[in-house]
């Protein structure tokens, strides 16, 4: 557990009373729930989050033990979305739907809320503050609102979205006697909640999306970029309520195949996972191209040792891979080829040769489309459009050893295939 240092010089508020304290053991399950988010700042939001859910839980616990809590729908068991909500939804009391709002800092005059809290079905009918002093290991059931208190005022005073998907609310709109919740929990039936949201989203849409995440993914882990700088906010409705997009990243597509592992001759788990098979090094020295029923190695060997010759030049420490790619009626190879290199002001650099061809050596179909981005947008486009044109398409790339990149392969035919970014992490 990695604490985010931005936190470091807030004052904190004094608990006087109706103080909780952490024990070991909720600490301990705090940082396990946020431990696996590699984004640090979405692994202390994780860690803030879960602390709250704890307070509130022994809090709850303790002031009214006749009253049953479920947290197992918990947006904080969502490895996916725990650090990326700034509160915890889904959780329930009797028949109430609750969303805690860690705080870490002294409240002044306004109080941040989500916007996907209050407008998705991540909505609730209460909306509680729970202080925490994480220093201190100590939290404190602070304020709330119900959920048709806080629509009429949003609406009715006109209170715009911040930039980062944010409200910026009044403390005043709060009642700060949480005895209050408790009698509202105790006494009240909840009333049905507005779905503001239904998004149905369509196959194209999903695949959009997936493709922004996987585009961003490393800046995503190293806290370079924020969702929102990211996603439309239309986008975030179908991010935040359509686990499949997360499910689909990842069974493959949102893992970084590391290529320097190639130069160890190993494969890390996601190049494992995805089928590719690692070639020992090649052989420049090859003089027959026409073999019949070539293996992989040696046909690599063949269009390396062509490539060679007309200038494209390949150190013999360069390592490749292949991977077959089933379409529905077609099947593909895909060969990836590395080093690393120093650039003429000595700073480390890796190249990567991405070659496509078709895995029963033929040539791959008229319209085979392969498209190369980074981070800044596409690199380039290679189209096998005539007859004539070679049997398989090539492209050669170059970056340092912070960047990645993102590979597309789309048929004539409309079917398309986006892979997981390569990277070179030594």
């Amino acid at each position: 557990m990695v604490k985010n240092s931005m936190y470091a010089n807030f004052e904190w508020d004094t608990l006087e009373s109706d103080t909780i304290t952490l024990d070991t053991t909720q600490i301990e399950q705090a940082i396990k729930l946020s431990d696996p988010i590699l984004n640090e700042n979405q692994q202390w939001q994780a860690y803030i989050n879960a602390l709250a859910l704890l307070s509130f839980e022994q809090w709850l616990s303790d002031r009214a033990p006749e009253l049953s809590i479920n947290k197992s729908q918990c947006s904080i068991f969502l490895p996916q979305y725990a650090g990326l909500l700034r509160g915890v939804c889904n959780l329930k009391v009797e028949n109430f739907k609750i969303c805690l709002i860690p705080v870490t800092t002294s409240i002044e005059q306004t109080i941040s809320l989500p916007r996907i809290a209050t407008e998705s079905e991540y909505n609730a009918h209460f909306y509680v503050l729970v202080s925490i002093i994480e220093e201190l290991e100590q939290a404190k059931v602070l304020t709330f609102t119900p959920h048709y208190q806080l629509r009429e005022k949003i609406q009715s005073d006109r209170i715009p979205v911040q930039f980062n998907w944010n409200y910026q609310l009044p403390l005043d709109w709060f009642n700060l006697n949480p005895d209050d919740l408790l009698l509202s929990l105790r006494c009240l039936e909840p009333e049905p909640l507005p779905n503001e949201i239904l998004v149905t989203a369509s196959a194209n849409l999903l695949s959009k999306i997936k493709e922004k995440l996987v585009q961003y993914q490393p800046q995503l882990e190293t806290s370079d970029q924020e969702l929102w700088q990211i996603l439309t906010w239309e986008e975030a409705i179908i991010f935040f309520t359509h686990p499949e997009v997360f499910q689909q990243q990842e069974s493959g597509v949102n893992s970084l195949v590391n290529v320097a592992l190639w130069l160890q001759d190993k494969l890390d788990e996601a190049a494992q996972s995805l089928s590719w098979v690692l070639l020992p090094s090649f052989n420049t020295e090859r003089q027959n191209f026409a073999t019949v029923m070539r293996s992989p190695r040696e046909e690599l060997d063949d269009i390396l040792t062509q490539l060679a010759r007309t200038g494209t030049e390949i150190p013999q420490q360069a390592r490749g891979a292949y991977q077959n790619l089933n379409f529905s009626e077609t099947c593909l190879r895909l060969y990836a080829v590395t080093w690393a290199v120093l650039s003429s002001e000595n700073i480390p650099e890796w190249q990567l040769i991405l070659i496509l061809g078709s895995s029963g050596g033929n040539s791959i179909p008229l319209g085979t489309k392969l498209q190369i981005k980074d981070n800044t947008g596409i690199l380039g486009e290679l189209v096998r459009c005539q007859e004539s044109d070679p049997a398989y398409l090539y492209a050669r790339v170059a970056g340092n050893w912070e960047e990645s990149f993102f590979i597309t392969i789309s048929l004539m035919n409309g079917e398309t295939m986006t892979l997981p970014p390569f990277a070179f992490r030594p």
